[in-house]
């Protein structure tokens, strides 16, 4: 089995895969590196690969409404991400950017989509991850929302009504204790 091969057969989305398939995939997969701090893919840059981390890490983040940017996942060897135009879940919206040197397997949407088509188990382990990463960006995004409107209403009140809702609390909070 060839290096690339062998390197492949050690992704978990390619575990799968029998050794014939692994060189057959090998022959369609460039290798792509990066510096550390290296933009791989900026959020509205055209997208049209798949990339698995062999070594190094990727850092996927967006900017968010406060211009600061907010990191989604920081990715290790073995896992993937991408961004093409089938894959609701990278839309657009995200950039890529290297933490230290990183090197990464490259395969394009085509090439992709043929091999999830030809690998249907491996299609199954695309969308649980999706799936995964969906709701952790989700439980991310509610905690950030959650978090700014509390700041957003301590900043917009005044004096008074901080006093005031203070002194609700205390009321409320006295109150339940006469009636537990």
């Amino acid at each position: 089995m060839s290096e690339e091969a062998q390197s492949l057969s050690r992704v978990p989305l390619f575990k799968r895969l029998e050794p014939s398939e692994l060189e057959k995939l090998a022959e369609e997969i460039d290798q792509v590196n990066f510096k550390n701090g290296e933009v791989i893919f900026n959020e509205h840059d055209r997208g049209d690969s798949l990339y698995v981390v062999e070594r190094g890490s990727v850092r996927i983040w967006v900017i968010d409404e406060d211009v600061n940017e907010v990191t989604l996942a920081e990715l290790r060897p073995g896992e993937f991400f991408g961004k093409w135009p089938c894959w609701i879940a990278a839309s657009g919206s995200s950039s890529a950017t290297a933490i230290g040197d990183t090197h990464l397997h490259r395969l394009s949407s085509d090439d992709f989509q043929q091999f999830l088509i030809e690998h249907p188990d491996a299609a199954i382990d695309v969308i649980c991850e999706i799936a995964a990463r969906m709701r952790q960006t989700n439980l991310l995004v509610s905690q950030r929302a959650s978090r700014n409107i509390n700041v957003e209403m301590e900043q917009k009140s005044t004096i008074g009504q901080r006093i005031a809702d203070k002194v609700a609390s205390f009321a409320v909070r006295g109150h339940l204790l006469l009636f537990t």
